[in-house]
C-alpha cells in the first residue's frame, strides 16, 4: 500500500526551488521525520511516498493512518503545509482486494486512486507500469511529431 503526500514549505522556513543543493538541504531538513514499524518513507525532494504491507487491507489502512498521524504532528512542529488535495492513496495488490477505510491528514480524506505518479513514474495498482509506458509512448509520438515539422 502506497501513500503519496506532497509536501510543501513556505519559502521562509524552506529551501530554494531549482537550486542544484536542495534536494541534498530538504533532506537534511526532514532527516527527523517520524517513521513507524511497518511503514517505510520514500522522500526525495518534496515528494514523500509512505509505503507499508500487511495482508489485510484494514491493517494496511490503520499502518498508514498511524504513520500519517505522527507526520502530522511533526508538520505542525516544523510549520510544514501538505496539501491533502495533491495528496492520494494507492492499494497494491496482486488480487482485486477494495481499500478497507479512509486515510485522513490534517481533517481531510486522503482518496484513493487506482494511479499515482512518484518521481515521474505512473504507478497502478496491479503494478503492471501499463499506465506508464502508455504515458511514454504518447509523450514520445509527440516529441517525434515536433521533430518531423522540422
Amino acid at each position: 500500500m502506497l501513500l503519496k503526500l506532497n509536501l510543501s514549505i513556505d519559502l521562509e522556513a524552506g529551501v530554494l526551488q531549482g537550486s542544484v543543493l536542495s534536494p541534498l538541504l530538504y533532506s537534511i531538513f526532514t532527516h527527523d521525520i517520524p517513521k513507524t514499524d511497518p511503514t517505510t518513507l520514500a522522500i526525495y525532494a518534496d515528494d514523500t511516498a509512505i509505503l507499508t504491507r500487511s495482508k489485510q487491507p484494514y491493517m494496511a489502512t490503520r499502518y498508514l493512518q498511524e504513520s500519517v498521524e505522527r507526520i502530522e504532528n511533526w508538520c505542525r512542529m516544523w510549520l510544514i503545509y501538505v496539501n491533502p488535495d495533491k495528496s492520494r492513496a494507492l492499494l497494491l495488490a496482486r488480487r482485486r482486494v477494495s481499500p478497507d477505510g479512509f486515510v485522513r491528514m490534517f481533517n481531510a480524506d486522503i482518496p484513493w486512486s487506482d494511479q499515482v505518479k512518484y518521481l515521474g513514474v505512473i504507478l497502478d495498482k496491479k503494478l503492471s507500469f501499463g499506465p506508464h509506458l502508455d504515458y511514454a509512448l504518447a509523450k514520445g509520438k509527440m516529441a517525434t511529431g515536433m521533430l518531423r515539422s522540422l
